[in-house]
């Protein structure tokens, strides 16, 4: 399906399919406190909780889509730490997301960094949501092939928007990504997606 990015003033970029707008980009600035991440044995654990094995609505998104092809997707797949009210995974980027030069690109690091603030949203995926807004700083390099921990957290609920915090930290501790975001719960329930057993 063929899209057209069109620029425009003060840096803004729109994605269009033919006359429909699909969505908008610009610069802006946020500011976000967030937790300390747990290490990669625990946020490894955490990912065996993950409820989009057992129900997802979109089972072949990307990022946290448990049917899509090994070797194809990010495979991100965060669960709850317990007593901790945040929701880890773990990221191990391979060679082809990089720019050439072991370097993660961008728009993977953005998709590293969407997903788990969905499913910290809701905990799970009985009721369907969509991302509304998403504003992040990517802080430091992301290297194929390192280990990295992606969380999320819920900052705050009005109505049907949630709002969401999500950090990529690496292995070590260091935080390289940042981002918040505004995911937004439909009124209409989704089709049922097929139960997804990891072990298939």
């Amino acid at each position: 399906m063929p899209l057209d990015v069109r620029s425009a003033a003060n840096d803004q970029i729109s994605l269009w399919f033919k006359d429909d707008l699909i969505a908008e980009a610009e610069p802006c600035s946020f500011e976000l406190d967030p937790p300390p991440p747990p290490d990669f044995a625990a946020a490894e654990d955490a990912s065996t909780r993950y409820s989009g094995f057992h129900f997802h609505p979109y089972p072949k998104c990307f990022v946290c889509g448990p049917e899509r092809p090994d070797q194809d997707g990010l495979s991100i797949f965060a669960g709850l730490i317990p007593d901790a009210d945040i929701f880890a995974a773990t990221w191990i980027p391979a060679v082809d997301l990089t720019d050439g030069d072991g370097w993660v690109r961008p728009e993977f690091v953005w998709a590293a960094l969407d997903c788990p603030g969905g499913i910290a949203t809701l905990g799970n995926f009985e009721t369907p949501i969509i991302l509304g807004r998403m504003a992040a700083n990517l802080v430091a390099p992301v290297k194929a092939g390192e280990r990295y921990i992606p969380m999320g957290w819920r900052i705050s609920q009005e109505g049907r928007k949630t709002f969401v915090g999500t950090a990529l930290y690496s292995a070590k501790g260091e935080l390289c990504g940042l981002a918040k975001a505004i995911w937004i719960t439909l009124t209409e329930e989704l089709p049922q997606a097929e139960t997804f057993s990891p072990t298939k």
